[in-house]
């Protein structure tokens, strides 16, 4: 199972790291904001662990951009106070479990174990493929197969793909796929996305039961004639 594991205190994210690990839980460890956000759109994790350390403001802010990125990714977080704002401001951010130091690394692997076992994430990780019409989609491998070709997707590009993969034969808005994948609606973000459709409609031009329609003022809508 793939954790990511975010703190500024470097010794304490080394020491958790390194606990998990030999629980047999793959960890990344980062303390760049704007890394942590980069490697969470470039890759798959089963769950997050936020410390507080010393700047819960941050931690607080941080929980959030991952709700931004990921709805359905657990996040538990990890602080020093024990106060109810404190606890009641980590839920409201977007966690879904708060631990107290100090702790029992034992406890906190049943809690993690506990979230990894729920349907909806058993789910989450059958989902990294999708079937679109004859195309295969692979969301961890970033591919769109069919019999032995195999063509290999940007990052956007498997992310627009797979939201409109999920929501086949319905609109999705454009205001909603910006936002999810560029995190803007800018004039910018605006004609890359255009861009980045016109690719996907062109990887998928052997299948004629699939049509990428774009509605004016609205989205995108993935329609296919068979499911």
């Amino acid at each position: 199972m793939n954790i990511l594991l975010t703190s500024t205190d470097i010794a304490y994210a080394s020491l958790l790291s390194q606990s998990l690990k030999s629980k047999g839980f793959h960890v990344d460890s980062l303390s760049n904001t704007d890394l942590i956000i980069e490697r969470l759109q470039e890759a798959v994790y089963d769950l997050a662990i936020v410390d507080c350390a010393a700047n819960n403001a941050a931690a607080m802010h941080l929980v959030g951009e991952f709700r931004e990125v990921d709805e359905t990714l657990p996040v538990i977080v990890i602080g020093s106070k024990d106060e109810k704002e404190d606890i009641c401001q980590a839920y409201r951010a977007g966690a879904d479990e708060y631990v107290t130091k100090p702790y029992d690394i034992d406890v906190l692997v049943c809690k993690i174990n506990s979230w990894l076992r729920r349907p909806q994430l058993a789910l989450r990780r059958q989902q990294t493929k999708m079937q679109i019409g004859i195309f295969t989609l692979d969301t961890e491998a970033q591919t769109l197969s069919h019999n032995t070709q195999s063509q290999h997707l940007s990052v956007k590009e498997n992310e627009v793909l797979a939201l409109l993969a999920q929501n086949i034969n319905k609109v999705v808005e454009k205001r909603f796929i910006l936002r999810r994948v560029w995190k803007t609606d800018s004039y910018f973000a605006q004609r890359s996305l255009s861009v980045y459709v016109n690719h996907i409609k062109h990887y998928l031009e052997d299948d004629p039961d699939i049509q990428i329609q774009g509605l004016r003022g609205r989205g995108y809508k993935l329609n296919l004639k068979r499911q």
